[in-house]
């Protein structure tokens, strides 16, 4: 089994992983946990010399003199009684039942809403530990927003085929060149940035498996949908999953992804749009996991790259998009792994424009959506990375020659 980078010295054209290697991540567990407080009832002692209970008071008054005078027994020369030892086994009695009691209403409060918060439904109005999620620190701490026009935008009208792009520096969140930037599009495989981004913040465990089945294999196969090539019955983990959904835009693995950790295709979709959301885009919205063309799925440029933005900044996300190739762990089906490889960078090297490195991103394309393509590249002169997304372009390799054209006019 190999899990790392695969560098085929016979195939130099492509690149390296630019130090995104995929490395050995022990993730820890953040899951949810009460804590009982009860504890056995010999870990709560009950505090001396407080008032009795009635029924264990001695009776005064005029029937104390019709009692029977009962012999006292001595210890260590005291006269000792019983009344004290039942009074103190009395209180600690009822101590425990109380604290029975509560634990039991505590557990049985929150058995009943425990499916309240959804999973994946993360929101940053949620005060810490509410959210679920193992990864869910990711979320409270990442904040994109609109990037600012530069006061000297480039217009990249003609001199690019795709019909829609914008680039933006990171560094100061300012638009770069942009050609239609805020029109809607159909974002076609771009969607599984956004599918990354759920998956990994809700996962358990990135070594969890999922055993793939027809019901999800079949309908991509009649859609004629780009797959991973997992087969029917084998246990995959969500990492190779992961792997599996970016690089060669697998629809077997963004579905697999979203009946794992949604429990169903819909509720995984859910979760994308409570993420957009808590993004604050006001021009996106998912119908499915895998970016299928549907009338009521669409996002914008500007959007899309604000979306690739937050993926960045979540590092095994980052790793992901960066990888050229990387082979899954062995099962019985591939025994010696299935190798995955970036549909970006088996078109690209990366270097080609002489002025700036792209180091990672998706493409995507569907009949209605065209091809498109979000990357991230690194200026040679500055070490100041960018966003790129180009969007509609009628050839397969038009988003990476517009790619590597803008990069060369702007930045040469």
């Amino acid at each position: 089994m190999n899990n790392n980078y695969n560098n085929n010295n016979n195939r130099g054209q492509y690149p390296p992983n630019n130090g995104y290697n995929r490395t050995s991540m022990n993730q820890g567990n953040m899951q949810r946990s009460e804590m009982n407080r009860s504890g056995p009832s010999g870990d709560r002692r009950p505090v001396q010399g407080g008032p009795r209970p009635m029924n264990m008071q001695r009776q005064m008054g005029q029937n104390q003199g019709m009692r029977r005078p009962v012999p006292q027994q001595t210890y260590g020369g005291e006269p000792f009684s019983w009344v004290p030892l039942f009074a103190i086994l009395l209180v600690i009695m009822i101590a425990v039942g109380i604290i029975c009691t509560v634990a039991n209403s505590r557990s049985g409060a929150l058995d009943a809403g425990a499916d309240i918060p959804e999973t994946g439904a993360l929101n940053n109005n949620v005060p810490d530990g509410e959210n679920i999620g193992e990864n869910d620190e990711n979320d409270r701490k990442i904040v994109v927003t609109y990037a600012s026009k530069s006061p000297n935008v480039i217009e990249l009208g003609s001199k690019i085929a795709s019909d829609y792009a914008i680039l933006i520096d990171l560094s100061s969140n300012m638009v770069v060149a942009e050609k239609n930037p805020d029109a809607t599009i159909y974002p076609a495989s771009m969607t599984k940035i956004m599918t990354l981004i759920v998956a990994y913040e809700n996962c358990k465990d990135l070594d969890d498996t999922f055993t793939m089945t027809a019901a999800i294999t079949d309908p991509l196969f009649i859609a004629g949908a780009s797959v991973a090539g997992f087969s029917v019955g084998e246990e995959i983990t969500v990492r190779d999953l992961l792997y599996g959904a970016i690089l060669p835009s697998g629809g077997d693995a963004t579905d697999a992804l979203a009946v794992h950790i949604g429990g169903s295709i819909e509720g995984f979709v859910d979760m994308m749009n409570k993420k957009v959301l808590q993004m604050g885009l006001s021009n996106t919205h998912f119908k499915n996991p895998s970016g299928l063309h549907d009338n009521d799925h669409y996002s914008t440029p500007h959007e899309m790259a604000m979306i690739l933005q937050y993926a960045l900044q979540i590092e095994e996300c980052k790793k992901i998009l960066c990888t050229y190739q990387y082979t899954t762990e062995s099962t019985s089906y591939h025994p010696e792994g299935l190798l995955l490889t970036s549909t970006m960078f088996s078109r690209m090297a990366g270097d080609e424009s002489g002025s700036a490195t792209v180091l990672g991103g998706k493409t995507g394309f569907t009949n209605e959506g065209l091809h498109c393509l979000a990357s991230l590249a690194r200026v040679n002169s500055t070490g100041k990375e960018y966003v790129l997304v180009t969007a509609h372009a009628p050839g397969q390799y038009d988003p990476v020659f517009d790619c590597i054209n803008i990069y060369k006019e702007i930045f040469n």
